[in-house]
């Protein structure tokens, strides 16, 4: 058998995590608000969870990166609202009760 041959220095891969789970964030936001009007179904609320998951993780990975952050956050907002206006208040306590406590002063004023 051929012995496979290593790398000293393998490639570096461009892949930043945090960009991904706002990609996943979008994408699954446009899935929860769109998808529904389109098919003419009823809205579901957990594309609108996963949602809200991925931007709180790209919020909390791009803490150290101030303007990628803020779209996060931005992101943030946008799914809460959208839980309000698809689910009513208790839609909306419910997608709040997964926030983490500490983000939420920061939040709650722009709701």
């Amino acid at each position: 058998m051929a012995k496979l041959e290593t790398l000293p220095n393998p490639p570096m891969l461009s892949f930043d995590p945090a960009t991904t789970h706002n990609n996943l964030g979008l994408a699954y936001f446009h899935i929860a608000t769109q998808v529904p009007r389109l098919l003419g179904t009823a809205p579901e609320s957990t594309p609108l969870k996963k949602a809200l998951h991925h931007h709180l993780q790209a919020a909390t990975r791009w803490q150290h990166q101030p303007e990628l952050r803020q779209a996060a956050m931005q992101s943030v907002l946008q799914t809460l609202k959208a839980f309000y206006e698809l689910f009513g208040t208790a839609g909306q306590n419910q997608a709040l009760s997964s926030v983490p406590a500490h983000l939420l002063p920061e939040l709650l004023p722009r709701l």
